[in-house]
């Protein structure tokens, strides 16, 4: 490991030369952490800046596949020194002052006046200790020059006071009770409360809401259709000039597509209920058209809501403390097929909308029972086994268990050796929805075998954190061999659980949220050019 010192100090000295080279230059910032975050944001400015091409939406859709929480592997942790610390702190205060510094007005100017006395400071000390230089290996642990550099930096008088941010977000949910609330407001919550927000939530048709609103700098509300009360909310952030937020999980705001019955349990529901649905997306889409951001959770619906929000912003469903503990718990429990050598394959459908993707596998597991004797399925939740008639002939080695609150269905998944999440691959309600199946399996360090819809490609490194399968060949092939390799089953697994964490854990959820809601609150309270 190289040491930090060093790198903090080379990071100094590239930034303030950056800075303090390119004035006069049309020029903006952007942070390595919102690029990672999200990279549509981070790069809405430089694309204004730049006459760069349009971005398409195979291009994004490419980026998303390559940008990934997992490229930020240098996180400020385990800072032991003091010296250190008050470094990383003037470090920290460097960064806010080249973002004010790339602004327009007498407050940049005061920024890069502070950067140039910083640099006169700064020159003179690396001058000084350059004859102590011993030469250290780029891979030296601990650089003693460039700590003692950074020490007397450190001591040095913090470059301004910092300006408090307004960070107060208040978020509503249309739809408390469904799993989507538990992602888009509770893990939001959880993850801006960490990182120092007073946030809280409140259900849209509570009678505090108004009053919240009142103490409140950024409201967000979840997956509500336009109403009555959705308009009073509207006019109370108008009124005090403060963004309101859309956030949404599935591609229900597109009449088109409900019109298409590509929608499997909607196409299903009598004819008055389809209509209903019909109206509820032009009311969704009102929502969101009424809004000043809306942040979603897969590209697909990104593209979707692309032109109806003045500004979308994409942020993956992440995980919570709670979810993770749940998740510990249940890999502590003893697996069914360790006691009685019966391999489950498994199927948790959380709502009655899967019926059609189950059925797109159901020839290649029928195969695979007929095949194995030794192998039983499981199906956890919403789907009824008796329409699905291939499976007819096996029904005496499929057990049926019931659905269970979000948290608990991790110990429902820990009894799979297999785990299996099988979408409508072209269908664009697929396309758009969250892979969040295959990273419930993956925290209890089951692998799974999926569809290979966009966002499912993305979350599964094939092979290695997950198996893809293109084909019904390819579904029976696949669990097969998992279910032939102890050995390869148990590490794909580990694998998954351990790139779950660090991609969709808590810390990378938490900094991911914050930054995206910063930058809505930014965008909402920067003054017109």
């Amino acid at each position: 490991m190289a040491a930090p010192e060093r790198g903090l100090l080379l990071w100094l000295r590239y930034v303030l030369d950056a800075e303090a080279g390119s004035r006069g230059m049309p020029r903006t910032g952007i942070d390595y952490a919102a690029l990672i975050a999200d990279w549509r944001a981070a790069v809405r400015e430089l694309v204004a800046l730049v006459p760069l091409p349009t971005i398409t939406f195979e291009a994004a859709t490419a980026i998303d596949g390559f940008v990934t929480p997992g490229l930020r592997r240098q996180r400020e942790t385990g800072i032991e020194s003091e010296d250190l610390r008050r470094a990383v702190d003037l470090l920290r205060g460097v960064a806010a002052e080249v973002t004010r510094a790339l602004e327009d007005g007498v407050g940049s100017a005061a920024s890069r006046h502070r950067l140039d006395a910083l640099s006169r400071s700064f020159d003179p000390l690396l001058a000084t200790h350059a004859p102590h230089r011993q030469g250290p290996a780029a891979t030296t642990p601990h650089d003693p020059c460039s700590a003692a550099v950074l020490a007397e930096l450190g001591r040095l008088p913090p470059l301004t006071t910092p300006r408090p941010d307004r960070r107060r977000a208040l978020f509503l949910s249309g739809s408390p009770r469904s799993a989507g609330h538990v992602y888009r407001v509770e893990h939001a919550v959880e993850a801006l409360s960490a990182e120092g927000w007073q946030a809280s939530w409140l259900a849209l048709d509570d009678p505090r809401v108004l009053a919240a609103i009142g103490a409140a700098d950024l409201v967000t509300v979840f997956r509500a259709p336009w109403s009555g009360p959705l308009a009073a909310v509207r006019d109370a952030c108008t009124a005090r000039g403060i963004p309101l937020v859309h956030t949404i999980d599935d591609l229900v705001f597109d009449p088109g597509l409900i019109r298409s019955g590509r929608i499997a349990f909607i196409a299903a529901l009598p004819l008055e209920h389809q209509q209903r649905w019909l109206a509820d997306a032009d009311l969704y889409r009102r929502s969101i058209a009424a809004s000043d951001a809306c942040v979603v959770t897969t590209p697909a619906l990104a593209a979707a809501a692309t032109g109806i929000a003045p500004c979308v912003h994409l942020l993956p469903n992440g995980l919570g403390a709670a979810m993770l503990a749940a998740a510990a718990a249940a890999r502590q429990q003893a697996k069914p097929s360790s006691v009685d050598g019966r391999l489950r394959v498994g199927f948790a459908s959380g709502t009655p909308t899967h019926h059609r993707d189950f059925a797109t596998i159901a020839g290649a597991l029928a195969d695979l029972l007929a095949e194995r004797d030794t192998v039983d399925l499981v199906i956890v939740g919403h789907l009824d086994i008796a329409a699905v008639p291939e499976l007819a002939p096996h029904r005496a080695r499929i057990e049926i268990r019931p659905a269970v609150s979000l948290n608990d269905v991790h110990a429902e998944v820990a009894r799979f050796d297999v785990n299996l999440a099988p979408l409508e691959v072209g269908n664009p309600f697929c396309e758009a929805k969250s892979p969040i199946r295959c990273t419930t399996a993956a925290l209890v360090g089951v692998p799974s075998v999926v569809a290979a819809t966009e966002p499912l490609i993305a979350a599964v490194v094939d092979g290695e954190t997950g198996s893809i399968a293109r084909s019904a060949e390819e579904w029976t092939a696949l669990i097969g061999g998992l279910l032939d390799d102890q050995t390869r089953r148990l590490a794909m697994g580990e694998a998954a659980r351990v790139a779950a964490i660090d991609h969709l854990g808590p810390d990378a959820c938490r900094q991911r949220v914050a930054l995206v809601y910063a930058a809505i609150l930014a965008a909402h309270t920067r003054p017109a050019a």
